[in-house]
């Protein structure tokens, strides 16, 4: 009797032994998952702040027809620069004919 009881005992032990290691090694793994889940959380958040401060930025930005026009007024604006610049050209040339005369003339008319 004594010795059923004590195989009944090393058989109960080893089951608890077995039963202790299992649910560690579940248990270990199951905080691994946790850390990695928590570090993704965190990881996330800190992406989903910089995508927000990325979308407050750009709605700021002018869109590709804005810049097409500002790109149309630049060039007809560049146009016109260059048929002033040709004004002035003769503006300058009659100018320094005059400077000339009155250099040459002294000023007396």
């Amino acid at each position: 009797m004594l010795g059923e009881i004590g195989t009944v005992l090393g058989i109960a032990s080893t089951v608890v032994a077995l039963s202790s290691a299992l649910y560690t090694w579940l248990t270990s793994r199951s905080k691994a998952n946790a850390d990695t889940i928590e570090a993704l959380k965190d990881e996330h958040t800190t992406l989903r702040e910089r995508v927000q401060k990325l979308e407050s930025e750009i709605i700021h930005l002018p869109d590709k027809d804005s810049v097409h026009r500002l790109e149309l007024h630049v060039t007809e604006m560049s146009g016109s620069i260059g048929r002033i610049e040709e004004q002035f050209k003769g503006v300058s040339r009659t100018v320094n004919r005059i400077d000339d005369f009155l250099m040459k003339a002294g000023g007396r008319t």
